[in-house]
């Protein structure tokens, strides 16, 4: 046994010579990534920012590869998880000049995830919160724009979701609940595309209330009158005028032969 020891030390040395050589430091795993990166393999370049991170969590390109880790989860349309990587990069490195463009991508990487209008909107939400924190504590100008822009459009599909809530209701005849959507899209979204028509929603509603009550009860369009009222407010289109005219023609109508 003896005779081999040496033989045994000049291999375990000489292995371990080889490991220490080949031990990568932060900055050349930081190159090796990005060149994968650059590359377009985002999944090996995924890998070795996780390597960099775990090994070298203190290194002064520690926030670099964070982020770039987060863009490469982007870029896999790994929406979610690159939402949670820039959302570590802010939490935990305050001091990293990538934090404020982290903070935008990071409510893109949700806006991304903003399903069709029927759908659960929790992610727009998500978005929009995420986008008004972004406006509010940056001074891109360009990239303030940008969320102004994609808040309007969220805001539109939120308003979306609530105009056909109320004209689902009332095809079902849910006439309070369809006015409840109305008065909501009314507070919420003011300025939407859809306040007439759901404002008109509102009046039909009322009035289909009014004229479903037994004839023992004596009819009120109080609130169907008033509804209308607020339509005349402003420039209404044929369809919009056509409709609020038979409404009124018919309660007309109807107080006449009481």
């Amino acid at each position: 046994m003896k005779k081999y020891l040496p033989f045994l030390i000049l291999i375990i040395f000489g292995c371990n010579s080889t490991d220490i050589t080949t031990i990568q430091t932060a900055e050349e795993l930081y190159k090796d990534a990005t060149a994968q990166y650059k590359e377009n393999d985002y999944l090996e370049a995924i890998e070795i920012y996780k390597e960099l991170l775990l090994r070298f969590p203190a290194s002064t390109i520690a926030d670099d590869a964070q982020f770039y880790l987060a863009e490469s989860r982007y870029k896999r349309n790994e929406f979610m998880l690159a939402a949670l990587e820039y959302d570590y990069l802010i939490k935990t490195m305050p001091s990293s000049n990538f934090v404020d463009y982290a903070r935008y991508k990071k409510a893109i990487a949700y806006y991304k995830l903003s399903p069709k209008y029927p759908l659960d909107q929790k992610y727009t939400v998500l978005a929009l919160d995420e986008l008004q924190n972004f406006i509010e504590n940056t001074s891109n100008e360009k990239l303030k724009k940008d969320s102004e822009k994609r808040i309007s459009i969220i805001n539109h599909k939120l308003a979306q979701k609530i105009y056909e809530s109320s004209v689902i209701y009332y095809h079902l005849h849910y006439y309070r609940s369809a006015i409840t959507y109305c008065e909501l899209l009314k507070e919420k979204y003011p300025d939407s595309n859809y306040i007439d028509d759901v404002l008109l929603i509102k009046a039909k509603s009322y009035f289909e209330r009014e004229i479903s009550r037994p004839k023992t009860i004596k009819k009120d369009f109080t609130n169907t009158l008033r509804a209308i009222e607020e339509l005349k407010e402003k420039p209404l289109s044929k369809e919009i005028k056509l409709e609020t005219d038979f409404i009124l023609a018919s309660i007309n109508e109807m107080q006449k032969s009481s």
